[in-house]
């Protein structure tokens, strides 16, 4: 796994991580994990794990 920065700051101008991503090397993928579960395989390439705080 390696660690994406984005140059950009995200501020209320920018509501959607997606106006920033925008690179066709990219899977964006929108999860939800309940207590005790784990983060497996899914259909990319590679593992990636993208973290928007906002």
């Amino acid at each position: 796994m390696k660690l994406v920065k984005v140059p950009h700051d995200i501020d209320g101008k920018n509501k959607h991580a997606l106006r920033l991503i925008k690179e066709e090397t990219f899977d964006c993928i929108h999860m939800h994990l309940k207590q005790g579960e784990n983060i497996s395989t899914h259909h990319a390439k590679t593992d990636v794990l993208i973290i928007v705080r906002s």
